[in-house]
């Protein structure tokens, strides 16, 4: 929802896809994340749907979580940044706010079992630049939940399932 000052009201933002594939598990889209940056709202969205593509058998009817990296204008435009599914890499795409004019999210891969890789990326919001993906900040069996970035700062929190005792902890980074 968007406050208009002027109007003294409230209006609904465009949101993403609505999704076309059924799960039991997982019945409305959903907003996972949002960041505002002046007039314009990076947002992290979640559906289920069908249509997966996968890079080595192409376009298949694959129902799946799907999630993207989008930003909204004021005016009701919506542009996708990036999108994943959870049948091919990357699984996921969890978006951590604004950099200057890019949007930074994180690419995550586990479709290999128990592990997991999950890389920073950052693109321009208004697309004009191509993704550019930056070097990992968690593999193995260290899960990536959450992350925010602020300037050249980037705060993670990750799970760690490695050796005899699990645990969760919050990492403090720098981007280069």
């Amino acid at each position: 929802m968007l406050l208009d000052r002027r109007q003294d009201a409230i209006r609904p933002l465009r949101r993403g896809p609505a999704g076309t594939g059924q799960d039991p598990d997982f019945q409305d889209p959903e907003a996972l994340a949002l960041d505002l940056r002046g007039r314009r709202v990076a947002l992290n969205w979640a559906y289920y749907g069908e249509f997966c593509p996968h890079p080595e058998r192409g376009e298949t009817k694959s129902s799946a979580l799907f999630t993207e990296v989008r930003v909204l204008s004021p005016a009701g435009g919506s542009r996708r940044l990036a999108r994943a599914c959870l049948d091919v890499l990357p699984s996921s795409v969890l978006l951590a706010g604004w950099r200057g004019d890019d949007v930074l999210f994180a690419d995550v891969d586990f479709t290999n079992g128990p592990t997991f890789r999950t890389r920073p990326a950052r693109r321009d919001a208004r697309a004009a630049r191509p993704r550019v993906v930056l070097g990992p900040i968690a593999t193995g069996r260290s899960n990536v939940p959450s992350l925010v970035v602020s300037g050249r700062r980037l705060v993670h929190s990750r799970e760690d399932d490695e050796g005899p005792a699990p645990r969760d902890r919050v990492v403090d980074g720098v981007l280069r």
